[in-house]
């Protein structure tokens, strides 16, 4: 019996979602539902166990060859623990993994992967027109793809998922009243400016033969990221504080900063160039001063930028917000309103909670939990009720370990070993090969206090 999902949201957590779906699932099919035509520039870090897990061919075209002989091949535990510096770190390019992964997903899973032109507006309650709107999303579904999906019933589909963007709505619309159920509303972390621009060449990782080193770059507040991909893609995240000290060069022209500028620069309004070109008043004289501060802390960094003018710039309000439970259930009612059925629906990425200060770790969150529900359903491909039970406890330990922390949590030795160690091959001091599994944390550990023992920790302090 074939089994259907539907997947709301393209992001690179609805199209992770969808490969781990279909790899471990051979008689499931994925109809995703994504209304942008754009893929999106952003630069982000994802887990090095989803690095390990891409399909070859995804890999080759994510990473060029140098880039993958630093990231995949086993390095000298020096290089890696207990925590990879930029060279070691993968950074990719939103966009970029969106392309190739949506080619990938079309082409291995022909008649089982369907790509639909719509978004989901919710699961609660009749449309305008009619109906609910997960009727409404498989109508959308059957017109694109008659043949395959022409006969599909919203009844037989057995579970949907919902990652970021618009899929959010999912949640407020059938959130439970209470507040101890509802998690934690969007709550302000401080502010954040952040540039993207594209290299003339591929980032090194390296100044004055040595490798970049990102405590050095918290210190002064900025969190750099070289995607290497094929438009080398870059970004440039600023912060009024470190989590490696109490204050940065930014610190007070950020406290300075004019509430008209943050709504002026917000993301989604009018593009700002580094040159301040369409800035007034208190806004370009700040502006200015942002710029100076920010110019001569990146030449201490040796980061080069390009023409100012093809700098676009940002205001990003740091915040973080969850949900208490990941799962609820979809209503799905006739055109006049009445109930006639339900299925489960888990959410994934922003949707479910988002520690957007983390500096990418947030959206590694997201693809880490899809992989953990493809395992889930797998286990449990007709048994909705045990997925909907493990999957809520799977993420209330999240909860629990992940939100309502400091940045500081970055150094914490199992955060460190689930999102950048956990899926590496190190060489030992023997030049033996050592891989680190889902379990192998207190080797991880092991290892670190090895090598902080034999050369000292002050010259392998962690990124973050």
């Amino acid at each position: 019996m074939q089994i259907s999902y539907l997947v709301a949201g393209g992001g690179p957590v609805g199209l992770w979602a969808s490969f781990k779906i279909l790899s471990t699932q051979p008689n499931a099919r994925i109809i995703l539902f994504e209304h942008r035509d754009t893929f999106r520039p952003q630069t982000l870090i994802p887990p090095f166990q989803v690095i390990a897990d891409l399909p070859l061919e995804v890999r080759d075209q994510m990473y060029n060859e140098k880039a993958r002989k630093s990231l995949l091949e086993p390095q000298p535990a020096q290089l890696i623990l207990p925590s990879p510096n930029y060279r070691q770190t993968p950074w990719f390019c939103t966009g970029a993994f969106q392309e190739f992964m949506s080619k990938h997903l079309q082409k291995e899973f022909v008649g089982r992967f369907f790509t639909v032109k719509a978004k989901i507006e919710g699961c609660a309650g009749p449309t305008s027109q009619g109906g609910c709107h997960i009727s409404a999303a498989i109508q959308a579904a059957a017109q694109e793809h008659p043949v395959a999906l022409g006969s599909l019933e919203a009844s037989e589909v057995t579970a949907m998922i919902c990652t970021a963007g618009g899929a959010s709505g999912f949640k407020y619309r059938t959130a439970p009243a209470s507040e101890e159920a509802a998690g934690r509303a969007y709550t302000p972390q401080g502010d954040g400016v952040y540039l993207t621009f594209r290299h003339e060449e591929h980032e090194s990782y390296v100044r004055n033969n040595h490798d970049m080193d990102g405590a050095l770059f918290d210190k002064h507040g900025i969190h750099y990221l070289a995607s290497n991909n094929r438009y080398n893609n870059a970004q440039i995240y600023t912060y009024p504080k470190s989590p490696l000290g109490p204050s940065t060069a930014l610190t007070k022209i950020f406290e300075e900063m004019p509430d008209t500028f943050r709504e002026r620069a917000r993301f989604g309004g009018t593009p700002i160039s580094l040159t301040g070109d369409g800035l007034y008043g208190e806004d370009a004289e700040w502006f200015a001063k942002y710029r100076e501060a920010l110019l001569r802390e990146l030449d201490i960094l040796q980061v080069p930028l390009p023409d100012h003018s093809a700098v676009s710039v940002f205001y990003a309000q740091r915040s973080e917000w969850y949900w208490a439970e990941a799962v609820a259930e979809a209503a799905i009612c006739d055109r006049e309103g009445n109930i006639f059925s339900s299925m489960p629906v888990f959410f994934l990425g922003d949707s479910a909670g988002c520690t957007d200060y983390w500096k990418g770790q947030s959206g590694g969150r997201g693809l880490i939990a899809a992989s953990n529900l493809a395992e889930i359903l797998a286990a449990n491909p007709e048994d909705t009720g045990t997925a909907r039970a493990q999957f809520s406890a799977y993420w209330h330990e999240i909860v629990d370990s992940e939100f309502n922390k400091p940045a500081e949590i970055n150094l914490e030795p199992a955060i460190i070993f689930k999102y950048k160690i956990q899926g590496r091959e190190v060489l030992d001091d023997d030049g033996k090969v050592v891989k680190f599994g889902p379990g192998d944390f207190e080797k991880y550990q092991a290892m670190v206090d090895a090598i902080s023992e034999n050369i000292g920790t002050a010259e392998h302090k962690p990124e973050e």
